[in-house]
Order: C-alpha cells, then sequence, then structure tokens
C-alpha cells in the first residue's frame, strides 16, 4: 500500500516508475522515444494486475482489496478508500511542495520551447 494512508495503490514502487516514464515521454521530441519511455506504465498496469492475478506472497484481506487499487488513488476517487482517506490525503499533502514543482516544470517546458 502507498504511504501511511495505507490506501493509495498496491503497486507504488511500479508506479513511481510509471510517473518518470510519463514526464519523460512528455519532454522527448519524437514519439518513438515517447513510446519507449511509456514502456514502465505498460509494466507498471500488466505487472501491477499480474501481481494482484498470482496473489504475490498471499491473498490480501478484503478489506485491504476494498481500500486499494491497481491505479494510484483510484479507491480513493471511487469511494472504495477508507472513511475520510481524501482529507487525510489533504492534510498530508505539502502545496508548497506541489506547487514548486509545477513553476519548475513549466519553467523548464517554456525554456525548451515547448
Amino acid at each position: 500500500m502507498c504511504g501511511r494512508l495505507g490506501s493509495g495503490c498496491k503497486s507504488p514502487m511500479l508506479w513511481s516508475l510509471a510517473a518518470v516514464g510519463f514526464g519523460g515521454a512528455l519532454a522527448v521530441p519524437s514519439a518513438p522515444q515517447a513510446v519507449w519511455l511509456l514502456g514502465p506504465a505498460a509494466m507498471a498496469l500488466l505487472g501491477g494486475a499480474h501481481i494482484d492475478y498470482r496473489g504475490d506472497g498471499g491473498t490480501l484481506s478484503a478489506e485491504t482489496e476494498r481500500v486499494t487499487s491497481l491505479l494510484p488513488f483510484a479507491a480513493m476517487a471511487l469511494g472504495g478508500g477508507r472513511a475520510g482517506s481524501l482529507q487525510a490525503l489533504a492534510r498530508e499533502l505539502k502545496v508548497e511542495n506541489a506547487v514548486l514543482g509545477v513553476l519548475l516544470a513549466a519553467r523548464w517546458a517554456v525554456a525548451r520551447g515547448r
């Protein structure tokens, strides 16, 4: 499960690598490079589904299955997460870090002429 909230996703390491690939795919100018960089996202989706199907290391409890999902935060968005999980996520979110990240990424994209 992701983080201390315990209701993000079942494969957080796969999805963090997928996020790096998404970012790289947005930064490259050619389609073949972008497709190549989206490989980790495909692996996160297929590998995560395989781990869920195979029951890697045992089966999940019904409660854990209910509050987690293959896609990051999908259980929260669809209301399957624990009560108040979106509020708990909002309390843990550091808005300053998110704003700084978005501003730096926007500056970098503008400097690259995108």
